[in-house]
């Protein structure tokens, strides 16, 4: 066979290589769900995405304190790279984050199974009317801080987790007004240039014993848009609630904790309650509702085993994809109003 032709044969073949090498796994999947990914782990399984699939582009937006990259994955089909590439496409943009309190560690590890599945598996279909971005160590020093000495109540890992807050001893999730950290200014900054229409902020719980796999909720400010707070909760989630127990016979319910006490004396008052968090916009959810834009809050329950608590997370956030294949959150993404 001629030279020339041996050459074209060869490159011909490359992508076939390139599909044939093994999907990487995550730290949580080689160690049988007993440690959690580092920030290095992070990077070498979506360096490896990079080269199996022409469909994901990564970009940092932004640096923590301690000076790591926090690394965004975009993932479409046709490619974006661009907030202006995703909206002439006209498709709905969904960001996922994870991470933000980092002894809370399940969003990390499901959000990259999640990637894994779009880019090369059973979800790939989905990046053909989605455009999905992806931040899975949003707080990158906080995961850094991993001691068995973390979050001890929960089931697991027993490798040890990251602390709740930044290298600067901040809450994350309680800093989107003031931005006093480095990663809140740069993912405020992700808003503004993308804009999404939804974003899911995933998280483990730390209080009651209840009878879910996960909890969650929308935002609670009651100067939320009407019509977008109404059809979140009448009809977005109702349908993931139905999904997430018939197709995954999980049990899922609005995020809350008890409080008060049953009564002990006979006419002493009945104080117990389910409460959810503070409706202040410094709580990430709700600042995005400010925003006009759906949100969505994901508490695994804490104390599931950890293998379950990532595919409970996993789930929830698969059928949040297709809902937004089938829901008329499409209706939504046109809607204009105020920004934060």
């Amino acid at each position: 066979m001629p030279r020339p032709l041996l050459l074209l044969t060869a490159i011909s073949l490359l992508p076939l290589i390139a599909h044939a090498q093994p999907a990487p796994q995550t730290r949580a999947e080689r160690t049988n769900f007993e440690e959690t990914s580092r920030y290095e782990d992070v990077r070498q399984f979506i360096a490896a995405l990079e080269k199996l699939s022409p469909l994901i582009h990564v970009e940092s937006f932004g640096v923590s304190k301690e000076g790591r990259e926090l690394p965004l994955m975009v993932l479409a089909n046709p490619p974006v790279k661009t907030p202006a590439e995703a909206a002439a496409g006209g498709r709905p943009v969904v960001f996922v984050m994870a991470n933000i309190h980092a002894g809370e560690v399940e969003g990390k590890e499901a959000s990259l199974h999640l990637a894994r599945r779009l880019l090369m598996g059973d979800l790939r279909g989905l990046l053909d009317k989605l455009v999905i971005l992806i931040a899975p160590d949003y707080n990158a020093d906080g995961n850094e801080r991993i001691s068995t000495n973390n979050r001890v109540a929960q089931n697991g890992p027993v490798g040890g987790v990251g602390v709740r807050e930044n290298a600067q001893g901040l809450d994350l999730n309680r800093d989107y007004i003031k931005a006093d950290a480095p990663e809140t200014q740069s993912l405020l900054r992700l808003f503004a240039r993308w804009d999404p229409h939804l974003t899911v902020d995933l998280h483990t719980t730390n209080g009651s014993y209840h009878g879910y796999h996960l909890t969650y909720s929308i935002p609670l400010n009651p100067a939320n848009d009407a019509n977008i707070a109404g059809y979140q909760r009448r009809q977005m989630m109702p349908a993931l609630t139905e999904a997430m127990a018939t197709k995954h016979k999980f049990r899922t319910y609005y995020y809350g904790n008890f409080s008060g006490r049953a009564p002990r004396a006979p006419g002493e008052a009945d104080t117990r309650s389910w409460e959810a968090f503070s409706p202040a916009p410094r709580v990430g959810t709700n600042y995005v509702g400010l925003r006009n834009r759906l949100a969505i809050l994901s508490e695994a329950y804490s104390y599931l085993d950890f293998r379950s608590r990532v595919e409970v997370t996993e789930a929830f956030v698969e059928e949040i994809f297709r809902l937004g294949l089938t829901a008329p959150f499409h209706g939504l993404r046109h809607h204009r109003g105020r920004r934060l």
